[in-house]
């Protein structure tokens, strides 16, 4: 900050000279202060960011942040930067989000600062293309080929040690089975160990099953995982 400067003029007792002393002084405080952490969303480069929490589904999901930091060089803990950039703006928790795809919730990631074609900012992971893993429960399909492969939709999940069960989190994903780009022929099956079923018996390969929970890895496609499927025997 540099205040303006007078060289004539006066407010009752109070002289230009009087003013420029108290802005000399003024400007050498602002000299030494300590410039707070916040920094414009608008003009930040590459930040961490730990994912809170998800709004919406598919393509149109949205995620949360606050910026994290490494807490001490040397260190392996983040932490939370005071005054740093956030999502949040009042009580829109959206305001400037992590568009889709999404980084897993509770992971902290590098993201950047884009302005859409109608100008509202919104940032991107920079490994959101690349390998991420996240746990889901499969909550149904819709099949690709008919009686071998299906685009499973699956809902976020973790663990809660209280509770001792898996808990739904905020935001739905889609994600494809590893297993299922297999020969559907006898010989590639291996339905468990040591099945035996009649010859000649005909084996219809099923979906996975809802509120099955798998582990999924981001790849430059969709999330995939990778669970045997049952078959239903008919003779």
């Amino acid at each position: 900050m540099t205040l303006p400067r007078f060289t004539s003029g006066r407010v009752g007792n109070l002289e230009f000279q009087h003013l420029n002393e108290t802005f000399d002084r003024l400007d050498a405080i602002d000299g030494r202060a300590e410039r707070p952490v916040r920094r414009s969303v608008e003009s930040s480069g590459m930040i961490l960011a730990y994912v809170k929490a998800y709004s919406g589904t598919g393509i149109s999901a949205l995620a949360s942040f606050d910026e994290y930091a490494l807490d001490a060089l040397g260190s392996s803990v983040y932490v939370k930067v005071d005054g740093g950039v956030t999502s949040k703006e009042g009580t829109d928790e959206y305001a400037t989000p992590i568009v889709y795809p999404l980084p897993p919730i509770g992971s902290i990631v590098p993201i950047f600062p884009h302005v859409a074609k109608d100008g509202k900012l919104y940032f991107k992971a920079i490994d959101s293309e690349g390998t991420s893993g996240r746990i889901g429960r499969v909550m149904g399909g819709a099949q690709i080929v008919a009686g071998k492969s299906w685009l499973y939709t699956l809902k976020n999940v973790a663990w809660d040690y209280a509770l001792n069960q898996f808990t739904d989190l905020n935001g739905d994903f889609e994600a494809i089975n590893g297993c299922e780009n297999r020969t559907d022929d006898l010989a590639a099956r291996k339905i468990g160990v040591g099945t035996i079923y009649p010859q000649g018996a005909n084996a219809v390969r099923q979906q996975i099953a809802q509120d099955v929970v798998v582990t999924c890895v981001k790849t430059a496609g969709p999330y995939v995982f990778s669970v045997p499927n049952g078959y239903e025997f008919s003779c």
